[in-house]
């Protein structure tokens, strides 16, 4: 389903859990996408970081990416 983060194109509780990887990194301010998750009865259930290896722009550090859980239970 393509849609817009803070606006999810779908029923409120209509889903189990929401995942998102390759996200919050690109965004300036990842709160209302956070926020309309938490909005559809859904909680943050897990966070982790990795290094993004080998993709440091201009010799720079490697990035950390965050991973969100969200899940209604």
């Amino acid at each position: 389903m393509l849609g817009d983060g803070r606006r999810l194109p779908m029923g409120d509780r209509s889903v189990d859990a929401v995942t998102t990887i390759w996200l919050p990194h690109l965004l300036d301010d990842a709160r209302p996408v956070i926020a309309e998750a938490a909005g559809q009865g859904l909680r943050l259930s897990g966070e982790s970081r990795f290094v993004g290896h080998g993709q440091g722009r201009s010799g720079g550090p490697d990035p950390v990416f965050r991973l969100l859980a969200f899940t209604s239970w």
